[in-house]
C-alpha cells in the first residue's frame, strides 16, 4: 500500500472555484511586526496595527483569514533596489519611509492544497473544517531558507467555526491516511459577505 511523505508546505493556491486564475493583491505588513510570514501562510487583519496584515496560523477561528500570503516586496535602508522576498523576515528594518508591501491571494473562491498532520485520515474527513497546525520540525528551520511555510492541516478536530473546509483528496497521487495532501477552500473569510 502506498503511503505519503511527511512534507509540509502550507497553502498552495490551486484555482479558483469557477475554474478561473487566484488573483493576488497588495496589502501591508507592519514593519515592527514581530511574526514571519512565508509563502503559504494563512494571514489576517493585525489587530494591534490598524490597516496591516500578520502571519494567521492559529488564529483561524477568528473568522478573519484574509488569504494566503504569496510574497512581499521593500526596499532596505541605504539600498535604492528593491527587494522581492517569498517570506517577510520578522522585524526587518526598511528605508525611512517606505512601506513593506505583501502579495495576498485574498480571493474567496480560491481552492488551496495543503497537506493534512499525522492524523489518519478517511473518507469521512470531508465536508468538515479544520484549522492549521505551525509544524515545529527541521521543515520549519528550512523555512527561512526557501520562503516556504511548514504549516499543515490540523486532521484531529474538525469544528464548524474552524478556518478551513475540506473538500477532497488532491489530485496529485497522494493517498488517504497520514500527511495526506487535501483541497480546501477557506471557509472563514474576512471578505465573505
Amino acid at each position: 500500500m502506498a503511503s505519503n511523505t511527511n512534507s509540509p508546505y502550507g497553502l498552495k493556491a490551486l484555482r479558483h472555484i469557477n475554474n478561473g486564475l487566484p488573483q493576488i493583491n497588495d496589502y501591508q505588513i507592519y514593519t515592527g511586526d514581530t511574526n514571519n510570514i512565508y509563502t503559504g501562510d494563512p494571514v489576517i487583519v493585525n489587530g494591534s496595527h490598524a490597516g496591516y496584515i500578520t502571519q494567521g496560523v492559529g488564529n483561524e477561528s477568528a473568522g478573519a483569514i484574509l488569504g494566503v500570503f504569496v510574497g512581499c516586496e521593500y526596499f532596505l535602508p541605504g539600498n535604492p533596489v528593491k527587494q522581492f522576498s517569498k517570506y517577510w523576515p520578522a522585524s526587518t528594518t526598511v528605508a525611512s519611509g517606505t512601506q513593506v508591501i505583501a502579495k495576498v491571494i485574498d480571493d474567496p473562491g480560491v481552492i488551496f492544497q495543503v497537506q493534512v498532520d499525522s492524523t489518519a485520515i478517511t473518507q469521512g474527513f470531508f465536508n468538515l473544517n479544520y484549522n492549521l497546525n505551525t509544524v515545529a520540525t527541521s521543515d520549519a528551520v528550512s523555512s527561512a531558507s526557501y520562503g516556504i511555510s511548514s504549516a499543515n492541516l490540523a486532521g484531529g478536530t474538525a469544528n464548524s467555526g474552524y478556518g478551513y473546509r475540506a473538500l477532497r483528496l488532491a489530485a496529485n497521487g497522494t493517498v488517504l491516511g497520514a500527511y495526506a495532501d487535501v483541497e480546501v477552500i477557506i471557509a472563514n473569510h474576512a471578505l465573505k459577505g
